[in-house]
């Protein structure tokens, strides 16, 4: 994805107005939302599992438009007319794995957490080791990957308008997930998809008008480059992984599923995010035809820096609160995400006898720390190169989620996973990861990253999130195999963690 020093300033008189509004309708929201008093954890973290289908959706489709569109799409590269529709295939499958196989049965527990379901079934140590590498990928790398986004789709940090929008950004969405919990973060969410839904509309109404003007500058987000950067096989995998963690492991996802009124919420809001995502593709590609032309099989679509140069102020205005919108629901998301799994999984874990309301207390505290650290690391951003950094970021986080996502499949589908096998697996593929990590680091020895075969149709990195995935698998089999079926005292377990059973929710 190229970044260009020279970008338009964003909120720019009439865009400044357009920012300001959506901030204190933002605002009003979350302190409608939040009049409720939080008594009990679930109450905070969860919103009382009362959230219905439609907000639901909503709130996914806030953060799934730009995490998918340019956090995922930001390491693929250049996409063919085919590699396009394929990579909308993708999401939609791997959406439709949390749909039917992921979502209703982790929601049926009653659980928190990925780790504390995981924890549940086989053991104190993976809930530990699950939850500290999804608090390091969405601290250290989701963050910092939001943040890299937001720099080169509003603008250069050295704008002093863009500068102060950002902090703002932060500030905001994390005052929000401190003080509102997760059900004025899903409520939040909900404005923000509207609001991201009708910018969108706006500027396609504007290409379609056939403004010399818009239509380049909308359709730009599609441009065609050389033949040569057509996908291949290896990078595809790649993607696949990446988006089986996103959608079928990662807890800012799965948080919005365990709270649920019902399975059959789950399914709807899945398939309705789903749609959302079908439909988008199609006027992407609908703009991208009507900016350039009919996509052939020569035609590539790239992702890049957006000319927005020409724009006029209130359209200009109108692309910059439709990112913000998006951008902020992806942090208050990821905020209130990493509070939860450090309250739930080792607060709550290490003393089990504390109260409600002071489970309420550390998670706000919790919270309000990443918010701070967050607010703190920004200006260190402005030495990252987002040419560079953002697949850096991207590939890294696939490499040390490959395990979770693996353990969480691989025990919905195969009974026979017991314990051992699965903290063996994270143990040995999770030193696998850090290794092709520090092998592939940039700057790193060409010998030693000779280590990894790579070939035209499969990179270095392809093989090394292949190599994870293996050691993965082939370990947690073997393991389970050689030390016999699974515990029989897994329901032991999610009792004694507070959780309920599948009989006990009805599921």
């Amino acid at each position: 994805m190229q970044f260009s020093g020279h970008v338009p300033a964003p909120f720019a008189h009439t865009g400044e107005l357009l920012g300001a509004i959506y901030l204190i309708v933002l605002v009003a929201v979350g302190f409608y939302f939040s009049k409720e008093q939080y008594r009990d954890s679930s109450s905070y973290f969860l919103g009382n599992r009362g959230a219905g289908w439609v907000t639901l959706t909503l709130s996914l489709a806030a953060t799934c438009i730009v995490a998918e569109l340019f956090l995922v799409r930001s390491q693929l590269g250049a996409l063919g007319a085919w590699d396009g529709v394929i990579f909308g295939a993708s999401i939609v499958g791997a959406i439709l794995i949390l749909a039917f196989v992921i979502g209703p049965k982790l929601s049926a527990t009653g659980v928190m957490t990925v780790p504390e379901y995981l924890g549940g079934r086989y053991g104190v140590g993976v809930q530990f080791i699950t939850s500290g590498t999804s608090i390091l990928i969405l601290t250290a790398f989701r963050l910092a990957t939001i943040l890299l986004v937001t720099r080169m789709l509003l603008g250069d940090w050295n704008g002093t308008a863009a500068h102060a929008w950002v902090f703002l950004a932060v500030t905001v969405s994390g005052v929000l997930a401190i003080a509102g919990g997760l059900r004025v973060v899903l409520h939040t969410q909900a404005f923000q998809a509207i609001v991201l839904v009708a910018g969108s509309t706006v500027l396609l109404v504007a290409a379609i008008s056939g403004s010399q003007v818009v239509r380049p500058a909308t359709g730009a987000i599609l441009q065609p480059v050389s033949p040569s950067g057509l996908l291949t096989e290896g990078e595809w995998f790649v993607l696949l992984a990446l988006l089986l963690w996103y959608w079928c492991a990662d807890q800012t996802n799965l948080q919005r599923m365990f709270a649920a009124r019902s399975p059959k919420d789950i399914r709807l809001a899945l398939l309705g995010v789903a749609s959302i995502v079908a439909v988008l593709l199609i006027l992407f590609f609908g703009v991208y035809t009507l900016a350039i032309g009919a996509p052939n099989e020569d035609s590539i679509l790239h992702t890049t820096n957006l000319p927005l140069d020409d724009l006029p102020s209130a359209l200009e205005g109108v692309f910059s609160v439709s990112i913000l919108a998006s951008v902020m629901a992806l942090l208050s998301a990821t905020f209130h995400s990493t509070g939860t799994l450090i309250t739930i999984d080792f607060y709550k874990t290490l003393d089990p006898t504390t109260t409600e309301r002071k489970l309420v207390l550390v998670g706000r505290l919790a919270t309000g720390v990443v918010v701070v650290l967050t607010i703190l690391s920004v200006p260190a951003l402005r030495t990252l190169n987002p040419d560079n950094d953002l697949a850096a970021l991207v590939r890294a986080q696939v490499l040390i989620a490959a395990p979770i996502a693996v353990l969480l499949l691989l025990g919905s589908l195969w009974k026979g996973l017991n314990d051992k096998g699965a903290l063996w697996s994270l143990i040995v593929s999770g030193v696998v990861a850090l290794s092709c990590l520090f092998i592939l680091r940039p700057g790193g020895s060409d010998r030693l990253s000779s280590i990894l075969p790579h070939y035209e149709w499969f990179s270095r990195h392809s093989m090394a999130v292949l190599t994870v995935i293996l050691v993965s698998l082939v370990v947690s089999v073997f393991v389970s195999l050689a030390t016999g079926r699974v515990s029989e005292r897994r329901p032991t377990r999610l009792a004694a963690n507070g959780v309920m059973s599948e009989k006990e929710r009805g599921g």
